[in-house]
């Protein structure tokens, strides 16, 4: 068993470990979910051409897996090492610091996907219809997606977070880039409802392959032919944020000095 898988299961092992915050954390979802669908519900009757209530409840749900699974809050985590000096021992190591976190972070997600998503997809399936992909191809693609996005949302929290090693506290930097990714990612509203003007600037901006195109393609707005170009630049940017982080990084591990001596 490979370091990462040992930090992968270490952190889900820590994560099932405080059963209240398991629970309280399934009746949160649950609770969540009720109040979107209730909300949508509202808006849509005042204009039942605007959207399906299915496809709304689809998106509700698969928004939830989708951001669930690219959750990527290591912002905290790179400060409080730096500040602290921790950061200092992962040089030593013969394990890459970046995906370390990586490993760390997506262990808490899969924790959460199981307490929180699942209970409300076995209730939705229940008491609303929803939208389910038959095509085989088009799950593939929504999958492929789906990964795209959760590395996109990674590199950006970790360009961010690398940013500790100059400004130390960092924290606040993780709440703009939750903003841009609610407001430009169409995680909250979708983007069909946007003007045309936001749209265009979501379009230039890597936030909406997190999330927002990821379910397109799962409740098939998305032509494969697009679909296609849309796995291109999410690798693009991928390469791009990645590019970015390892410089920052370079220069972090020359400059880095421990508070203290």
């Amino acid at each position: 068993m490979s370091t990462y898988n040992i930090v992968f299961l270490k952190s889900m092992k820590a994560k099932f470990s405080y059963r209240s915050t398991v629970f309280f954390s399934i009746i949160s979802a649950v609770l969540s979910f009720y109040i979107q669908i209730n909300l949508w519900q509202a808006l849509i009757n005042i204009d039942p051409n605007a959207i399906a209530i299915e496809e709304m409840i689809s998106f509700i749900l698969i928004n939830s897996v989708v951001l669930t699974l690219s959750r990527a809050n290591i912002e905290s985590n790179i400060e409080t090492s730096v500040i602290d000096g921790s950061v200092a021992l992962h040089f030593l190591r013969p394990i890459s610091y970046k995906w370390y976190l990586f490993s760390e972070i997506m262990g808490g997600n899969i924790v959460k996907v199981i307490t929180d998503i699942i209970p409300v997809l076995i209730i939705s399936s229940i008491f609303y219809k929803v939208v389910i992909v038959t095509s085989i191809l088009r799950l593939f693609y929504f999958i492929i997606m789906l990964v795209i996005g959760i590395f996109i949302m990674f590199e950006l929290s970790y360009v961010v977070g690398l940013l500790a090693f100059w400004i130390e506290r960092c924290w606040f930097l993780h709440w703009y880039l939750r903003a841009f990714t609610t407001f430009f990612g169409g995680t909250l509203i979708p983007l069909w409802f946007y003007p045309a003007s936001l749209y265009k600037i979501s379009y230039c901006l890597p936030f909406r392959y997190i999330t927002f195109e990821p379910i397109n393609v799962y409740l098939g707005k998305t032509p494969f032919e697009q679909a296609n170009y849309l796995i291109i630049i999410g690798l693009a940017w991928i390469f791009a944020l990645s590019a970015l982080g390892r410089f920052l990084w370079s220069l972090a591990t020359r400059k880095f000095t421990v508070n203290g001596g």
